[in-house]
């Protein structure tokens, strides 16, 4: 009886343990509250674009921010940013409110940027904002520029806008 119970014991703490792992391909250090993954995504960032986002407190205080960091800027591909999107996005932005959001110089010089703001400027409808997509799109740029790019307004009264503009802050590239 109490090799039977050790049995189902040992099995019951097999299963409990294997809940525990991370998902696939995130693997966080002990300790690790996420500024590796941040390290990394800000390091990436520095070699895409002109400029360095370095958050200089992290990176002189946390080895898990300074090595994701090192990490990101040294396997990053250098100007992989996908312009077709993201010109898609600004070109829809520009169609669905007052103002333009073009950057002139990628519109005069880069054919994937300007044939996606062409394209979603064309194929957004104008006035029918949907909010979650606005959310996501502000959040995903707030994450990969300095600075923030939020409607307040909408993020404190419009939940789509808010959920949205959270996913893209935490999942974008």
């Amino acid at each position: 009886m109490f090799k039977l119970r050790t049995l189902i014991y040992s099995l019951f703490m097999m299963f409990i343990v294997a809940g525990c792992v991370p998902p696939q391909g995130i693997v966080l250090a002990p300790g690790d509250n996420g500024t590796y993954q941040q390290g990394k995504s800000d390091g990436c960032w520095s070699k895409q674009h002109a400029g360095t986002k370095k958050d200089s407190y992290l990176y002189n205080h946390s080895n898990n921010y300074r090595d994701g960091w090192n990490y990101g800027y040294s396997h990053c591909a250098a100007g992989s940013t996908n312009l077709y999107q993201q010109g898609k996005s600004d070109g829809c932005w520009s169609k669905q409110h007052a103002g333009t959001k073009k950057d002139t110089y990628l519109y005069n010089h880069n054919s994937n940027y300007r044939n996606g703001w062409n394209y979603g400027y064309s194929h957004c409808a104008a006035g029918s904002t949907n909010y979650y997509q606005q959310g996501k799109s502000d959040g995903c740029w707030s994450r990969q520029h300095p600075g923030t790019k939020k409607n307040t307004y909408l993020y404190n009264h419009n939940s789509n806008y808010r959920n949205g503009w959270n996913y893209g802050y935490m999942h974008c590239q």
